[in-house]
């Protein structure tokens, strides 16, 4: 380890899984809970992935943490617009299965 920025993303991953796990413990059976479980999930691989790519010793080790961060970046978006979708009740009921495949 080079310095304390390389640790942040750890940081923020136990922040995120801790902060996901209590919500999700609250009440697993709402789906606002789940998915906002999931936003902080997908943030944990972003931050797993940025720490890879922070600590690699060499290119083919930083490009495993960039590709695992993109996951959890590319998934984010539609898991947050689902989640707001869900909290607000704004989630139409005729059209749901083809705005959450379109979504995802």
């Amino acid at each position: 380890m080079k310095g304390l920025h390389q640790v942040l993303p750890l940081v923020a991953l136990a922040a995120n899984l801790a902060i996901g796990i209590y919500v999700l413990t609250r009440d697993p059976q709402r789906l606002v809970n789940r998915l906002f479980a999931g936003i902080t999930f997908c943030f944990g691989l972003w931050n797993i992935g940025e720490f890879i790519t922070q600590v690699a010793t060499g290119p083919s080790n930083a490009l495993l943490g960039a590709r695992l961060a993109s996951v959890g970046w590319c998934l984010l978006g539609a898991v947050f617009i689902h989640f707001c979708l869900e909290l607000t009740g704004l989630l139409p009921g005729g059209r749901r299965r083809t705005l959450l495949a379109v979504l995802y």
